[in-house]
């Protein structure tokens, strides 16, 4: 059977409309059980169809938070909430990619710019492409900017003191040769 481009196409729309279709049938029913909630609080205050309508319209007219829309997460680190320690650890996240990129950037032998513009797309290029291709939304970092800040400055000094500590392991490691040197000379000598 041939493959035809038409074919692998057609799949990956159906794939990435089927995500789509689960994505706002799930939307929808967050939202039906926000106003059935919002419906069943205000009839409980009092039994008139007006407030289930006001409950409707302020659900339906509700202004959209901008970034990211998690519930869990805090918007700063705290060790006092869940989200705030799940945001502690998005931080810790970010921060690694970051100093992964740059390490890889500045061995490849680019300079200091080229290594926090590696370390950035490392750190927040994933998020990226959820937020714009697959949730098409703005990207997180448009305004949660801190990432962006973050992986800059990870980036400006993970790329100069590196240098420091590839000579710090290389003292380390000579250090080690000389012990074991030494340990094999004294049991030679016993």
């Amino acid at each position: 059977a041939a493959v035809t481009f038409s074919t692998v196409k057609g799949t990956i729309m159906s794939v990435f409309l089927g995500v789509g279709r689960q994505r706002s049938l799930w939307k929808l029913r967050r939202s039906s059980s926000m106003v059935a909630f919002q419906s069943r609080a205000s009839a409980s205050v009092t039994n008139t169809t007006t407030n289930d309508a006001v409950a409707v319209t302020a659900c339906l007219n509700a202004p959209r938070i901008r970034g990211r829309n998690d519930d869990a997460l805090a918007r700063y680190p705290t060790l006092h909430s869940p989200g705030g320690l799940l945001r502690a650890m998005d931080y810790l996240g970010t921060v690694t990619f970051a100093l992964t990129g740059s390490v890889t950037a500045a061995q490849s032998g680019l300079d200091v710019f080229g290594a926090s513009i590696v370390a950035m797309i490392t750190a927040v290029g994933g998020g990226t492409i959820r937020d714009a291709v697959l949730l098409t939304k703005a990207p997180f970092w448009t305004s949660e900017t801190e990432y962006i800040w973050m992986t800059i400055v990870t980036g400006c000094v993970t790329f100069f003191t590196w240098p420091h500590v590839l000579e710090w392991q290389q003292k380390r490691q000579e250090e080690r040769r000389r012990e074991q040197q030494q340990q094999q000379q004294q049991q030679q000598q016993q």
